[in-house]
């Protein structure tokens, strides 16, 4: 297994276990198996290959895809609450923790290696007025003047939690079209959730993206 792929299997494992929380009623998989069912065989040029689920309190379904293109991955984490249900949207204190201790679990099994990582913003869908996404990447200098992304987009979706942590290599030339490629995926993904079609794009400036 090459160093890339054995980052982001370790990556994975990291975040998942950084999501586990206490307490569970044993019925977190039935209340997020509907949304889990929402999702298709293919998101624009990403295919769906594989899903599972995950022994986290309560427990997560796991949805993963992949772009044939560019070996990019996406995988998307559904959980329900424990106790109290997520709140929806992305701007609630719940949604920045997790999105917090994702960032801190990547950022803490790179170790040593040099990483900048972009400040949380938020994904806006055209013509709507608040984030559905709050989002944070770390990237990665590697040989060759490439790049390896890591992107985390979390929001309460129906009191479930909805985690997209996409991962992928890019020249660094290529930085804003993998921008704009990981965050039309992560926007996608809320939207086969809700059961509604894509936006058109549009022009985004400051934190807050429009695509």
């Amino acid at each position: 297994m090459s160093c890339p792929a054995r980052l982001l299997t370790a990556l994975g494992v990291l975040l998942l276990a950084g999501c586990a929380a206490s307490g569970s009623d044993g019925d977190g998989l039935g209340a997020v198996a509907p949304l889990a069912a929402r999702l298709p065989a293919q998101l624009a040029d990403f295919q769906r290959v594989d899903d599972g689920q995950l022994a986290t309190t309560p427990p997560s379904l796991v949805v993963r895809y992949r772009h044939p293109g560019t070996m990019t991955t996406a995988t998307i984490f559904l959980r329900r609450g424990d106790d109290v249900s997520w709140p929806d949207g992305a701007e609630s204190p719940q949604i920045q923790a997790e999105v917090l201790a994702s960032t801190l679990a990547m950022v803490a099994l790179l170790g040593n290696v040099p990483v900048a990582r972009v400040p949380d913003y938020g994904l806006t869908p055209a013509g709507e007025q608040v984030p559905a996404l709050r989002c944070t990447t770390v990237l990665v200098p590697l040989p060759q003047d490439a790049v390896r992304r890591e992107t985390v987009c979390a929001a309460g979706l129906n009191g479930n939690l909805v985690k997209v942590h996409i991962s992928g290599m890019h020249p660094r030339e290529r930085t804003e079209a993998a921008f704009r490629l990981f965050s039309s995926l992560a926007l996608r993904v809320v939207f086969a959730l809700r059961e509604e079609a894509m936006p058109p794009p549009s022009g985004g400036n400051g934190p807050i993206y429009h695509l």
